[in-house]
């Protein structure tokens, strides 16, 4: 159990980590030295989290295992490359990517939660709830056909996501349904 003073200093960290002036010294102090956040395995993460093994990577991102150095913690960190062609498809006309203002907002239990979200000219790192479990694509390799009770009930628990997505005051379609992407 954390002390009222951990609490309070987690607390001021947060909140320092979410002002704009704290966020754009950091950017400002990469860039001057010409770096990337992009993040690689050992590297500390805004002095938070410590990047651990590759879990994956897609098209324009890769997803990193770390962990929170306060708690140990697990989390999974999205790190998005900007300058990737499928990025440059997928950004909106200003450079920013929906996704990252979508995600922030989710909240529902089948919903991996995002704790936070850092980015530069060149990335976005999205540090969010680590789910352990294997993929569906993985449970169907390792295991062959599903019976059917299983399968209707995933698909239960994958309608609930979907009616929780689209009844939303701002609905959301996501466009990356694979069995690689169910856990």
């Amino acid at each position: 159990p954390l002390s009222v003073f951990q609490k309070e200093i987690r607390k001021k960290l947060h909140l320092a980590s979410q002002s704009s002036s704290y966020t754009s010294a950091l950017f400002s102090n990469l860039q001057e030295t010409g770096k990337s956040i992009m993040v690689k395995t050992g590297d500390i993460l805004f002095g938070k989290y410590e990047i651990g093994k590759l879990a994956g990577e897609g098209g324009m991102s890769k997803v990193w295992f770390a962990k929170e150095l306060s708690n140990n913690r697990l989390w999974a960190v999205k790190d998005i490359d900007k300058t990737s062609m499928k990025f440059k498809s997928m950004a909106n006309p200003d450079g920013t990517l929906t996704e990252v203002e979508i995600v922030k907002d989710l909240n529902h239990p089948f919903i991996p939660r995002v704790n936070d979200v850092y980015e530069d000219e060149t990335s976005i790192q999205i540090v969010m709830e680590y789910v352990n479990g294997k993929s569906l694509k993985e449970v169907a390799e390792a295991a062959g056909p599903i019976d059917e009770a299983h399968v209707v009930e995933w698909a239960k628990d994958m309608a609930e996501i979907f009616i929780y997505l689209h009844t939303r005051e701002k609905p959301v379609i996501y466009r990356d349904l694979k069995p690689g992407n169910v856990i």
